[in-house]
């Protein structure tokens, strides 16, 4: 959709921002800081995906992102979203 990189934070909330809405999600959203501290706290990996639970504990660990099984866990813990993607 035309978008660009963020470079300041506000920019990657409205990346987000616009995610929630377009995709209809009810999740809550995490954004890391520019510095990237959440991912190098969580290990530095280059596509790494973690799914953080209503406990605010890791629920879903992956050293790689796969989207197809990230939907289907997502999908077994919070129900199917009313619109979809392909990934």
């Amino acid at each position: 959709d035309g978008y660009v990189q963020p470079v300041v934070l506000e920019e990657r909330l409205k990346h987000i921002a616009v995610a929630k809405k377009e995709y209809d999600t009810k999740i809550p959203w995490l954004a890391d800081s520019m510095a990237n501290d959440l991912k190098h706290a969580f290990g530095d990996r280059n596509n790494s995906e973690f799914v953080i639970g209503p406990a605010g504990k890791i629920a879903i660990a992956r050293t790689w992102s796969s989207p197809d099984q990230l939907r289907e866990d997502l999908e077994e813990m919070v129900g199917k979203s009313a619109t979809s993607t392909s990934p």
